[in-house]
This record gives structure tokens, C-alpha cells and sequence, in this order.
């Protein structure tokens, strides 16, 4: 496992995701090196693998694609662990059922696809494990678990897709004939859902583009555009979303506009009934609780648009939002889970924020200790040791939970950024009080070597995030030199020179050489001295600024113009020619006959000044 310190350590930013029929479903967005995934994911243990509390209160087709994410993050890689292939087969096991309670023909093949990858794994590697997602396979027929299709299920799918296709498709064509508005709306809108139920994300979101010609009043508009970003959220597709995002926001407005400012009230209070009054105040708390469900639809798509171009701190701002304005409501669990929102909340926060803002926004904040379950408890631990400087504590933490991290649809592809900038963070807040700081203390406060220690200082130093530099001190050390080609006398007079004791005898080669420790050193900034050289520059530009706008005037009360423009070609040098007049050149001299010797010498007006 990657290092707690080191940032290069810990790979690429994101893991992968494979080009199949799963892309459908949540899906990760880059990807990573294979061995790191298997790595991570094989020190889980499957047998108490919580699967309750990791569907949490999912359901639907966010539940599919939650489960269907394991096995596509794990088959992403050229190699797979007995131990991954288990947590896999039980995922598969898991989401069959949920698979016959739709349409979705294509990733039912895909999973039977895997199951029966896993079998074959198993059988040639001699050692198949019986147990594996025993309980979940008992749910399961024999056939499907051994990556055998029910064919009898897969063509009452079809037929029952190709049926209501068929209806449908006959009532938008006589709608069409007749010019029925709605009732072309309200098709498309089926054809929306139908699309949903087989998997074919692409095509409801025609539907309901095509429905959105037909919309009749800007309620209809707000419906279509709550549509499509409920289907892309659900479904995990956040690079879709800005454009729907933009048209929502409008619509919004239109539809269900803002209170009227008080002083509009009062002017209009004479003419206004009682009647009118209880009608304005139903419609504005008709519009009010309008505005909070979608609000709470539109912040969680734009902190999902955040977490995918990777703006973390915007991410983490627009999630923590989510909370404060009563949280998801009946929609908890369709794409995203309250749970969910806090994790995502925690970890962008603590990647890009100070320990004061942390506090502020995670431990005082009352709705996000709420919105933690049991099973992300240890989020509010993670929180409060990164408060009280406890980074090692908190790394370890971190590590610890590395695996579920990356089993999460949202968190997954952005696992190894987020963890490499909470580090990050961690290692530039704990140098921030000190003027300086021995290298090997923070070692021991992070719970690593000196040597890991000093890269990642090292590599903070040169990216400019730690401003300091790293110097020597009296104290010694050991450090590994590099082998040097010698003769015994050699060795003799370079120990000698070096003060070194003779070497083992077991390993004479490489040397070891007594060299000084490192320590970290931090510029500390001075106020008084930033404060004098401001004032000083500020000073230096105003008398320039001053001088120039008094030689500016007094060439205007001598009656001299300066022209900017380049010299015509026309006329001669005394500016005769077509009555043009020609402008001074820096180095040009006028005669004046009330100057001295009828010239003006611009150092004598800048000496007068």
C-alpha cells in the first residue's frame, strides 16, 4: 500500500473503467495502475464484508449501477486476486435480482459475462471456492450462477419491451395526425421511462429532448428538465449536466419566480382583498417548496460537475449546502445518498481547506454529523484528528479505509487525488507554525521514515507549497552512499578521511557515510518589512507619476503638443506640405523665442520642478 506521506507514491489520480455494456451504469473515469486496485481491494475481507451498509438506502437503478461498479472496477485490470473475484461474484449474485425487475436485457448478459469469467478463474486455478456468495447464489438459480442466462427471462424481456414499444409508437403517430400537444408530450415522456427500464440511457434523454418541444407552459419545461438531470445523476453521468443544468435554472425562474420585494406589497395593500392576499400566499409557498426540490436536484448536480472536473473545494462547497438546506427528502436514495453526500463533503474539505474552515463547515455544522450512518462514523474520527493536528493518526485512517473508498461510484475515480491532497494538506498545516523543523520529527509524526519523509518535503518544496528549504545541521545520521570502485588502501584512507568505522565484513560494499540530518527550514514572512517595501514602491511610482503629469503641463502652457503619430510621409522636415502639422520627436529641439536661445531644454523643466 502507497505511503502515507509520499504523493508520488500513491499512483494515478483515478481508477478504471472498461469499455462494456456496463456503461450504462456508474462508471469510473480513467485509468490507474492494475496491480495498485487489486492490491488495495485484496485486503478486504469478504466474508464480513457489510453488503447492507454499503447499499445503504439505494434503490433502484442507482442500486444497479452501485453494485455493478465492483465488478467493472475490478475486471478492469489485467489480473484479479481470489479475493477480488469473490467480492465480485457476490456483487454479480446481488444484482440479479434486481436485474428481473427490469427490462435491462444487455447488462444481464454482461453480468452472466463476468460470472462466468469468474467460474472459469476458479476451475483453472484449482482452488474454487463453493462458499463464495453461497447465501447470495441460493437466491439465484443454479444456472445464472454458473454465468448461464435464463432464456426464458431474456424473451419475455424483449417481448414485453417490443409490445409496449409497439403501443406507443401507434398512439405518437395518431397524435401526431390530430396535432394533440399534450398528449405528444406525455409520450415522449413514456418513451422516456420505457427507455429507462431497458437501460438505454441515451435514448430517454431523446425523449425527453423531444418532449421538450411540446411543452405548453414553463411547469412542463421545469418537469423535462428535472427529468434529465435525474437521469443523468442517477446513472452517474455528470459530463452531460451543464448544459441541463443552465436550461433548469431558467425554466425555474419562469415558472416559479421570487416573493416581490416587500415595498411592492405595500404599494398595491390598498387595492388588495383579503382573497387575494390567502391566493398570493398559497402560490408563493406552492413556489417556495417547488424551488427546494429542485434546488436540492441542482445543487447535487453541480457538486457532482464539480467533483468531476476535479474542483474539489467547489465540490465540497455546493454538497455542504445540500444539509443546510434540509437535505434530499423523498429523493434520498435515487442517485445519491445522504451518506454519500457527507463522505464526499468530508474528503473535499479536508483536501482544500485549513483547520479553521474545517471546523466551521464539518464539526459545528450539526446537519453533517447527522448524515452520517454507522458505517461512516469513522469520517467524523478522521475529521476531528485532522482538527487537532493529529495527521498520523488521521493518515492511518485514511489507509485503512482506502479499499470502500474506491468502491464508492462517486468517490472511486478520484480516490488517489483526493487522499494525495489530504496529505498534502497535512504535511504543509503541521510545518505552517514553525520557523523550522527536523525532518525526522515529522516522520514520527506521520507515522513513516526519514527517507519517504524527506521525498515528499522535497517534492512540496519544489512545487512551491512549502515555502523553505531544507538545510543541515550538527547532529549526524547514516545515510547510504553510492558504491565507489576502490582498492582496499582506498577504502582505508576514504573511511579515515570520512571518520567511518570499518564496514561488516558481510558488506563491505556500499559504505556507509556519517552525514549531518536534514531539516527543514520555512521563510518565515516579516509584516514590518513587506509593509516599508510597499510603502517604499508605492512612493517611487506616485513621484514618477508626478513628474511626468508636471512635464506633461508645462510643455501644455508653453504651447507644446506632442504627437504620438508617426512622421508623414508627405511634406518636408519643417512640416510644410498639404498644411500638416508635425509632431515632436523625443529627440527633437523647438524654437521658442521666450525660452533661453529660443529652445526648450527638458532638463532645465524637470530641474525647475
Amino acid at each position: 500500500m502507497s505511503d502515507p506521506t509520499d504523493p508520488a507514491a500513491t499512483g494515478p489520480s483515478s481508477p478504471p473503467g472498461p469499455a462494456s455494456s456496463l456503461s450504462l451504469q456508474q462508471q469510473p473515469q480513467a485509468p490507474i495502475q492494475p496491480m495498485w486496485v487489486t492490491d488495495v481491494l485484496s485486503q478486504l475481507d469478504v466474508d464480513a464484508f457489510d453488503w447492507p451498509a454499503f447499499e445503504g438506502t439505494y434503490k433502484g437503478v442507482a442500486l444497479i449501477g452501485r453494485l455493478s461498479y465492483i465488478p467493472t472496477l475490478i475486471f478492469s485490470t489485467p489480473s484479479q486476486s481470489p479475493a477480488t473475484l469473490a467480492l465480485a461474484r457476490t456483487a454479480l449474485l446481488r444484482l440479479i435480482p434486481l436485474l428481473r425487475g427490469t427490462l435491462d436485457v444487455g447488462l444481464y448478459h454482461t453480468t452472466l459475462a463476468y460470472l462466468a469469467r469468474i467460474s472459469a478463474a476458479s476451475t483453472g486455478a484449482g482452488a474454487r471456492d463453493d462458499s463464495m456468495g453461497a447465501e447470495e447464489a441460493s437466491a439465484v438459480g443454479g444456472k445464472e450462477a454458473e454465468g448461464i442466462p435464463d432464456n426464458d427471462w431474456i424473451e419475455e424481456a424483449g417481448e414485453t419491451e417490443r409490445k409496449e414499444n409497439s403501443r406507443l409508437d401507434v398512439e405518437l403517430r395518431g397524435y401526431m395526425s390530430n396535432l394533440i400537444k399534450e398528449s405528444i408530450r406525455l409520450t415522449y415522456l413514456a418513451f422516456a421511462q420505457l427507455a429507462l427500464r431497458t437501460g438505454k440511457v441515451s435514448d430517454a434523454l431523446k425523449a425527453y429532448n423531444a418532449a421538450r418541444d411540446y411543452c405548453s407552459s414553463p411547469a412542463h419545461h421545469v418537469d423535462i428538465g428535472v427529468g434529465l438531470i435525474e437521469t443523468s445523476l442517477a446513472y452517474n453521468q455528470p459530463l452531460s449536466l451543464p448544459g441541463h443544468i443552465s436550461k433548469l435554472e431558467a425554466s425555474l425562474d419562469r415558472a416559479y419566480p421570487l416573493p416581490a420585494p416587500t415595498n411592492s406589497r405595500n404599494a398595491d395593500s390598498a387595492s388588495t382583498t383579503a382573497a387575494d392576499i390567502r391566493e398570493n400566499r398559497e402560490r408563493e409557498a406552492r413556489a417556495a417548496s417547488a424551488r427546494k426540490v429542485v434546488g436540492v436536484r441542482l445543487r447535487v448536480a453541480r457538486g457532482l460537475v464539480a467533483l468531476a472536473q476535479r474542483e474539489f473545494e467547489r465540490a465540497g462547497r455546493e454538497f455542504g449546502e445540500v444539509g443546510e438546506e434540509g437535505g434530499l427528502g423523498d429523493w434520498e436514495g435515487q442517485a445519491i445518498s445522504t451518506s454519500d453526500i457527507a463522505l464526499i463533503t468530508a474528503l473535499c474539505t479536508l483536501a482544500t481547506s485549513t483547520r479553521d474552515r474545517i471546523r466551521r463547515v464539518l464539526v459545528d455544522r450539526s446537519s453533517f454529523r447527522s448524515a452520517l450512518d454507522d458505517s461512516n462514523r469513522w469520517i467524523l474520527d478522521l475529521v476531528r484528528a485532522f482538527i487537532d493536528a493529529r495527521y498520523g493518526d488521521a493518515l492511518t485512517l485514511l489507509n485503512k479505509h482506502e479499499a470502500m473508498l474506491l468502491l464508492n461510484p462517486f468517490v472511486g475515480p478520484h480516490t488517489d487525488l483526493l487522499l494525495s491532497l489530504i496529505r498534502t494538506q497535512a504535511i504543509v498545516l503541521y510545518v505552517t507554525p514553525f520557523s523550522s523543523v527536523q525532518i525526522g520529527v515529522m516522520a514520527n509524526a506521520f507515522g513513516t521514515d526519514e527517507r519517504k519523509m524527506l521525498i515528499s518535503v522535497e517534492r512540496l518544496v519544489e512545487e512551491r507549497k512549502i515555502k523553505g528549504r531544507i538545510d543541515l545541521i550538527d547532529k549526524a545520521s547514516w545515510r547510504l552512499c553510492r558504491r565507489v570502485e576502490m582498492d582496499r588502501r582506498d577504502a582505508r584512507a576514504f573511511r579515515a578521511q570520512c571518520g567511518i568505522a570499518r564496514p561488516r565484513a558481510c558488506e563491505p560494499w556500499p559504505l556507509w557515510v556519517l552525514t549531518p540530518p536534514q531539516v527543514l527550514k520555512l521563510n518565515t514572512p516579516n509584516p514590518r518589512n513587506e509593509l516599508f517595501s510597499h510603502a517604499l514602491k508605492v512612493g517611487k511610482t506616485t513621484n514618477e507619476t508626478t513628474k511626468a503629469a508636471l512635464i506633461r503641463m508645462r510643455l501644455h502652457e508653453a504651447g507644446i503638443t506632442v504627437d504620438p503619430r508617426p512622421e508623414r510621409q508627405n511634406g518636408d522636415s519643417n512640416g510644410n506640405g498639404n498644411g500638416a502639422e508635425r509632431g515632436l520627436n523625443p529627440s527633437d529641439s523647438l524654437e521658442l523665442p521666450e525660452f533661453n536661445g529660443g529652445q526648450i531644454d527638458m532638463d532645465e523643466i524637470v530641474a525647475a520642478m
